[in-house]
């Protein structure tokens, strides 16, 4: 009977232990743990949000959502299906800032009657190669 309880207790242990580690994310080497719908909600910002936390951006470009492919906009254009993709009417404006010494965040908002939606976001490290 002990050695079942210790059993029992054990993995309630285990399976509580895990069911917190997959609410959280871990980021590259400095270990930081944040709530990953929390990131989304602080990155999903509109533009005048951002400028005014990011200053001014340092790269702007409307561009076609058909015309959207590569590994570095895989976030944006994912987020529409094939038709959508294809139809030729969704313009999509990206937005890169510098977020610190050594990040960029690029904001992805559709263009929709003039307003900017914010739709998907990539947090990327300033050595990186597209």
């Amino acid at each position: 009977m002990k050695i079942q309880l210790i059993i029992l207790l054990t993995l309630m242990f285990a399976c509580k232990k895990n069911d917190v580690n997959n609410n959280k994310i871990i980021n590259e080497p400095n270990t930081i743990v944040q709530d990953s719908l929390k990131i989304t909600q602080n990155m999903l910002l509109e533009k005048s949000d951002a400028t005014k936390i990011l200053g001014k951006a340092i790269k702007q470009e409307k561009i076609l959502l058909d015309d959207l492919y590569g590994e570095f906009r895989g976030n944006i254009y994912y987020k529409y299906s094939e038709l959508e993709r294809q139809s030729k009417s969704i313009y999509i404006e990206e937005v890169t800032w510098e977020k610190d010494d050594k990040n960029y965040l690029t904001i992805w908002y559709e263009v929709e009657n003039k307003k900017l939606i914010p739709k998907a976001y990539l947090i990327w490290d300033k050595q990186s190669e597209f």
